[in-house]
């Protein structure tokens, strides 16, 4: 019950997400590329297992190489950044692989109130 909670959660952000890029706003609509890093946003922000939907944005951030662990995770904070609201403490948080309470549901599902330990990107794939 509580992972179709958050699965439907998923969703609706990935809907919303979705939405928004269709919103033209003043600087102008969101590019194909930010759309994208709004979804892998989203769906790397849902804790438990990502819905069908965040597939291809998720590909994308998984296929992101580089020659140092270093170097990848800027790579892959600098490709999150490209949503323009994503915040930067959520976004350095998913980059670590670590649950952000402040916005996410870091509870394990058995109680206890801590980070589950799990990577994001354990998650994820």
């Amino acid at each position: 019950m509580r992972n179709n909670i958050v699965k439907m959660a998923a969703l609706a952000g990935v809907i919303s997400v979705a939405l928004c890029s269709s919103w033209s706003a003043k600087a102008g609509e969101l590019t194909a590329k930010q759309t994208t890093s709004c979804q892998a946003l989203m769906c790397l922000a849902a804790v438990g297992s990502a819905p069908s939907e965040c597939m291809p944005a998720l590909r994308e951030y998984f296929s992101i190489d580089a020659s140092s662990a270093g170097r990848l995770r800027t790579k892959r904070k600098d490709f999150l950044n490209r949503c323009p609201s994503g915040t930067p403490d959520l976004v350095n948080s998913l980059v670590r692989g670590q649950c952000n309470s402040a916005y996410q549901d870091c509870t394990p599902a058995g109680g206890g109130g801590k980070d589950d330990g799990n990577p994001v990107e354990a998650r994820a794939e």
